[in-house]
């Protein structure tokens, strides 16, 4: 799955960046999440919590960056299809929107691209990718856990994750795992810790039943 980033040196004609955003992230705003999509009250009471609280850090994003060291969101479901992925993709489009360079990776395609760069007849090198993603000014990580674990994998993240935590930059995650249940080393558990503050989503698996929804089966038999 490709990265998109948003570039404030191409910009349009009436000042907005040029993304490079995959054509489904595009149109995804705050007024298209839905709290009523989830079944329950509870869980959609549990959905509005994590929408203010993501209009808030949008809203507040300078003071985060200037009072509470660049701290990023860890959006967090043990369910699949909960809206994790869908409401961090709005805080990124929304970000951008206010010119700012945002860069996401799902972390298999992240690490794709860096085990892909140590071939010599790759046109970026691992290390390229590692500093773009070091250096970005956010950065979200999407469906982090989900890696297989092993020592490379471990110092690869940690690389990435110390620097943005050192140089305060906000790094926006979406898991399956509570941070302190992910099989990284201590080291890597205790950065996201401190980076992030825990955004609990609806355990409602909404997106099947979306899907569903707006299958083109259903316009073809109109």
């Amino acid at each position: 799955m490709p990265h998109f980033v948003a570039d404030r040196n191409r910009l349009l004609a009436d000042n907005r960046p040029i993304t490079t955003y995959p054509e489904y992230f595009r149109d995804r705003t705050l007024e298209r999440f839905s709290t009523k999509v989830y079944t329950f009250g509870a869980n959609q009471e549990m959905a509005k919590a994590a929408l203010s609280k993501t209009r808030r850090y949008l809203d507040g994003f300078d003071r985060v960056m200037s009072e509470y060291g660049g701290g990023g969101l860890y959006y967090y479901s043990r369910e699949r299809g909960t809206g994790k992925t869908f409401l961090s993709t709005i805080l990124g489009n929304e970000l951008t929107k206010r010119g700012h360079r945002v860069r996401w990776y799902s972390m298999t395609n992240l690490l794709q691209e860096i085990k892909a760069g140590y071939d010599k007849d790759s046109s970026t090198s691992s290390s390229e990718v590692i500093n773009t993603a070091r250096n970005a000014e956010v950065l979200m990580l999407d469906d982090i856990g989900v890696e297989k674990q092993s020592a490379w994998l471990n110092e690869t993240v940690y690389t990435i994750l110390d620097h943005r935590m050192s140089t305060c930059k906000p790094t926006i995650f979406t898991s399956n795992h509570k941070p302190e249940e992910l099989s990284y080393d201590e080291r890597i558990v205790d950065r996201i810790s401190r980076m992030t503050e825990l955004i609990p989503m609806p355990e409602e698996n909404v997106r099947r039943r979306l899907s569903q929804k707006n299958r083109l089966s259903s316009f073809l038999e109109q």
